[in-house]
């Protein structure tokens, strides 16, 4: 990886900041320093197994444990594959949700067929992308992050509470998905804060 690009319009103190920042970030050798835990493969992909840091601190700086409160609306709503919450420097955290889909693997995104309890969660809903826009299927996912957050166990303040969600097309992994669902994630992450 390169590094971000600064834009010359916005001064000299922006483009030394982002050169900070590409510093700080990205090694000499062009290594990301995500902050991610992970593992190569015998062929050297790369996979994200975990996260050093497993505290998200938004704008206001409170800690926020996002393990227990992910692990919370997964046990709350069988349907959810995997949940990630986002809101580090953020003026609150949204999630990302995915469905259990067919052929999902982790190294394998799976397909738009909806699969185990996702399958039987909404009659006649059986494929990702009709999930995401069905009401009764949001209104499920929306209820185990309501109840989630309402839980002081997993959510001891307001901060730590996911302000809105959405269903990603498809599952994490590492193979084809990651473009598609970091050019998602991205757009939707930015709708979800600005609006």
């Amino acid at each position: 990886m390169a590094g971000y690009m600064a834009n010359p319009d916005l001064g000299a103190d922006h483009v030394a900041d982002i050169a900070k920042k590409n510093a700080e970030t990205i090694d000499e050798d062009g290594w990301l320093h995500s902050g991610d835990k992970g593992c190569m493969d015998d062929r050297g992909m790369i996979r994200i197994t975990g996260r050093f840091k497993e505290l998200i601190i938004p704008a206001g700086g409170h800690n926020i444990a996002p393990v227990p409160i992910e692990d919370h609306v997964k046990k709350l709503c069988p349907a959810i594959s995997n949940i990630m919450m986002v809101g580090d420097k953020r003026p609150f955290c949204v999630a990302l949700v995915t469905l259990k889909a067919k052929g999902a693997t982790g190294e394998l995104p799976g397909n738009d067929e909806l699969d185990g309890a996702a399958a039987k969660a909404v009659p006649g809903v059986t494929l990702i992308s009709e999930a995401s826009k069905n009401e009764a299927f949001i209104a499920m996912v929306t209820k185990a992050i309501t109840e989630t957050n309402k839980d002081p166990t997993c959510c001891p303040d307001p901060t730590a509470t996911i302000k809105k969600f959405t269903i990603l097309p498809c599952d994490f992994s590492v193979c084809v998905c990651v473009c598609v669902c970091v050019c998602v994630c991205v757009c939707d992450i930015l709708d979800m804060i600005n609006t």
